[in-house]
């Protein structure tokens, strides 16, 4: 998916409310420069530079930002899995670990086993290796 596709509906309402300078700062801009240069670099465009990064940067593969897992609540529908091929499970997300679990590197996600939640099963937890967010609802099912 390009930047053009994931971020259609904010550029339309940049563009009628006269707030695209305000989208390249906050959006376009934190992509392509370190953040503590934001503002200074605004300083040095013109508006036909900013237009052409602007064009560049619609054309670019949008990248989905790493998830904080700090900030994941409890009970939330995750996949987990051991290695990079094996089979997505489902379960319910109950933390991460800064340190890895007992031995095992790299096991870092805590989940609730067997489809339990914090309600169901809060002494039962499982140590995953890879771990996502379930986005869509239809997964669910599987």
């Amino acid at each position: 998916m390009k930047n053009r596709e994931k971020y259609s509906d904010e550029i339309l309402t940049a563009i009628i409310s006269s707030s695209l300078c305000s989208f390249m700062h906050d959006i376009v801009i934190p992509e392509l420069v370190d953040s503590r240069k934001i503002d200074e670099f605004c300083d040095k465009l013109d508006c036909a530079d900013c237009s052409k990064m602007f064009a560049f940067w619609q054309d670019g593969v949008y990248v989905e930002p790493p998830t904080d897992w700090v900030n994941v609540p409890v009970d939330t529908l995750v996949r987990v899995r051991d290695d990079e091929n094996g089979e997505w499970l489902l379960r319910y997300f109950n933390r991460f670990d800064e340190k890895p679990f007992g031995y095992r590197d790299g096991h870092n996600y805590a989940v609730f086993a067997d489809g339990a939640t914090s309600v169901t099963g809060s002494g039962y937890i499982e140590h995953w290796n890879y771990c996502e967010l379930v986005e869509d609802t239809d997964e669910v099912s599987q």
